[in-house]
């Protein structure tokens, strides 16, 4: 199936969110657990709707990307369009009898009518979401569209010998008027902004924060893996022409994961009295009986009973599907028990308040709201 100019950005944009929208939670989850000890639904979904649009907006104006050959800036290469109100020679020139009908049905009408359209959105965000004035509303719509004009002027920056899509300069107007029609359509239907109110302090901590710092952990855990991965193996290969064997890079990778998952659940809770890199985020940590500082052993009990098995487990996936004589019976009776350690530990936590997980329970810790620096007795 060949995808159209429209289908494929739509499509991208869908399947790169979730990897956008992961990392994108650190330093959402760390302002707003500061700010306000939440995160607030309606605000959650403002933000990732607004990071959603950006993503669209980014691919809508770069694919699909032709392949490069010998004689691309010949036969894919344009030149820029530097003269402005050129769309209304276009429309002239295209639509020799200017009824509303023909204006509506012409090429150059859609066109002018998306370039518009798509910076709608940016002009209602930057008023409804970011409580941005109106001069500096402009400069934003502004900006951007010279950012993404800029970007197709200079071929993505230099990946590409030269530009495949127009610079046009009637775009960087069209943008702008669209962020400005966004920024007046908010403005007049005064929408109630996104609110969100401080928790009070000495509340439980809730489900939804445990598991907002559940999931940053697993973001800096796989995250941080992947990038010491990526890093050693570019190493190798700039500086020796090495590179990784299927065995060897799969024994690294899950070297790496099991040091990462050392460092946020074990290590990290020593230095930062108990908060692992996501609780840390969210403000939350764990103490132990009385809510005692936990000792050595609570952490170390925590982190055998949840993270070890699940590394561990990883490892024995990676290297079964890689070397096993008959991966196909061992991949699945593995992920199983990943399935149980996971469930055991992060299940109980996210349907009850206060609830402990199994590593909680064994461990004699729990979590509770860190208190900001300076209050610490």
């Amino acid at each position: 199936m060949v995808l159209g100019p429209y289908t494929l950005p739509l499509l991208v944009t869908v399947l790169v969110f979730p990897f956008v929208a992961l990392p994108a939670l650190v330093p959402f989850a760390y302002y707003h657990y500061r700010r306000y000890g939440r995160l607030g639904r309606l605000n959650t979904i403002v933000f990732y709707s607004f990071v959603l649009y950006g993503l669209a907006l980014v691919f809508y104006v770069t694919l699909p990307l032709p392949a490069i050959t010998p004689n691309f800036c010949q036969t894919q290469g344009v030149a820029p369009q530097l003269r402005p109100f050129q769309f209304l020679r276009d429309l002239v020139r295209e639509v020799p009898h200017l009824t509303i009908v023909s204006v509506v049905q012409s090429r150059v009408f859609l066109q002018v009518y998306f370039n518009v359209l798509f910076f709608v959105p940016l002009g209602v965000y930057l008023r409804y979401y970011l409580n941005q004035p109106f001069a500096r509303s402009v400069a934003i719509a502004f900006g951007t569209s010279l950012f993404l004009e800029t970007t197709q002027l200079t071929g993505l920056w230099g990946i590409y010998p030269c530009a495949y899509r127009h610079f046009d300069v009637d775009d960087l107007l069209l943008n702008t008027t669209g962020g400005l029609l966004g920024y007046a359509t908010a403005t007049a239907l005064a929408l109630p902004r996104p609110v969100v109110r401080a928790s009070r302090a000495g509340r439980p901590v809730s489900a939804s924060r445990r598991f907002v710092g559940l999931m940053i952990d697993a973001v800096a855990v796989y995250g941080g893996a992947v990038a010491a991965y990526i890093t050693i193996a570019a190493a190798l290969f700039w500086l020796a022409g090495y590179s990784l064997p299927g065995l060897d890079g799969t024994l690294i990778r899950s070297e790496l994961l099991f040091l990462a998952g050392l460092l946020d659940f074990l290590a990290l809770p020593f230095l930062l009295r108990g908060a692992t890199f996501g609780k840390w985020v969210v403000r939350i940590r764990l103490v132990g009986p009385g809510a005692s500082r936990p000792t050595a052993g609570n952490i170390l009990v925590r982190y055998a009973v949840f993270v070890l098995p699940l590394t561990a487990l990883e490892a024995g996936r990676a290297i079964a599907a890689l070397g096993a004589a008959e991966p196909a019976a061992a991949l699945p009776a593995l992920t199983f028990l990943q399935l149980i350690v996971l469930a055991a530990n992060a299940l109980p936590a996210l349907f009850e308040r206060g609830r402990p997980s199994l590593g909680g329970y064994l461990s004699h810790t729990t979590d509770v709201e860190a208190r900001p620096a300076g209050e610490d007795g």
